[in-house]
Parts: C-alpha cells; structure tokens; sequence
C-alpha cells in the first residue's frame, strides 16, 4: 500500500523519515518503505535505491516520482538502465 498522493508527482521530494517512516515521531510517521536507515542507505550505496540529492550538508531527499516507481517495482537504476554494473572487488593484502 502506497501512501504516497495518488495523483502524479512531479516537483516533490522525500526526505528519509518520509521514506522509513518514524513511528516515535509525534505525530507518527508512516513508512513508504518499512526498512531500517541503514539497509535503505546500504542499498543506495549498492544501486539498489534511488541516487539522492544533496540540498545542503544536513539535508538530503530524494525525488518522490523515484520513490513511486520503486515501490510499483518500475524504478531502475541507472546502472541497470545503461547495461552496466558497478562493482566492489575485494582485493587480498
């Protein structure tokens, strides 16, 4: 279930408590996507959720239109967009 408007968003954005909700928050807020921020900050590492925008140093969001088509399971990453992946590879010392 998305809570997220129903009409087409455009110029929006989410910040993370948006996103993982803060259910301790007076008044609570409800998740979009119900993981930790730390598995939703792995995942944007990894390419798995959307890239975010920096606003300034203590205010990160993302596009709330990205933000639907994950959860429509629509959104690709860029790395899945062009055809290519990144990679960590681990390197013994």
């Amino acid at each position: 279930m998305s809570v997220l408007p129903t009409t087409p968003v455009t110029d929006c954005y989410l910040r993370l408590h948006q996103i993982t909700g803060r259910p301790k928050a007076v008044p609570p807020v409800a998740a979009i996507i119900p993981i930790s921020d730390s598995a939703w900050w792995s995942g944007v590492a990894s390419g798995r959720y959307p890239k975010p925008i920096k606003l300034s140093d203590r205010v990160t969001v993302w596009k709330a239109s990205d933000i639907q088509k994950l959860v429509d399971g629509t959104w690709q990453s860029d790395a899945a967009v062009s055809g290519t992946a990144s990679r960590k590879v681990a390197t013994a010392s």
